[in-house]
């Protein structure tokens, strides 16, 4: 079985090379959004089970197109719908700026989620994940998971700025807590996030496709 990282708005495929050399997954599949410029691409596994790791955004996309396909779910700084603790005149305000200065825009957004600020970006694919975060809510497939005893791993950062814990409480239920992270664990802190994954595959998914490195 594979291990499909899907990341969330603003970055890339690339927000997750701290971390992945830390657990050793196997037959890792990485989905590519869109937004930093790179060309949108998406692992085809059929009907294959998966373990997805997610981010913010990225929770909501494997949710909403891979749900089938989810065997465990390591969500980080994710949601079920974003809609139902951000005001829209918030989005819609992101999207003025997305169309009066891109890269401005970004810069504040990258600001508040503690992420490494990208000079290339994708103005129009932006946009279109604004559209998904101010239209999509996946609680219902996220209770399908729920229904079938899916693993679930929530991680979040106490200080997290645009996914308040509060809000993920809500939607995830039990999570994983770091006092001191905001909205970017998985690379803050690479090294705490993967000691929390590594314990969720141990002692939830049997240990299955983590290999034994002693990281």
């Amino acid at each position: 079985m594979k291990t499909v990282f899907v990341h969330g708005w603003g970055g890339d495929a690339h927000y997750w090379q701290d971390l992945v050399p830390l657990l050793s997954f196997e037959e890792p599949e990485f989905v590519e959004l869109g937004f930093t410029g790179l060309a949108p691409s998406m692992p085809s596994i059929g009907d294959e089970k998966a373990v997805f790791v997610t981010h913010s955004l990225g929770t909501l996309f494997a949710l909403k197109n891979y749900q089938k396909n989810i065997a465990g779910l390591i969500s980080i700084n994710g949601f079920t719908a974003f809609k139902d603790f951000t005001d829209e005149r918030v989005l819609k305000a992101m999207q003025l700026g997305l169309k009066k200065d891109p890269l401005k825009q970004m810069q504040r957004f990258y600001l508040s989620a503690d992420m490494k600020p990208s000079k290339d970006l994708d103005a129009e694919r932006l946009e279109e994940g604004l559209e998904w975060l101010k239209n999509w809510d996946q609680s219902a497939a996220f209770e399908t998971l729920q229904d079938h005893a899916v693993p679930i791993l929530a991680i979040v950062g106490e200080q997290d700025k645009i996914v308040p814990i509060k809000a993920v409480k809500e939607q995830l239920g039990n999570v994983t807590a770091h006092e001191q992270a905001g909205h970017n664990i998985a690379q803050q802190y690479p090294q705490w996030c993967a000691e929390q994954i590594k314990r969720f595959v141990k002692e939830e998914l049997n240990g299955w496709k983590l290999a034994t490195t002693g990281r």
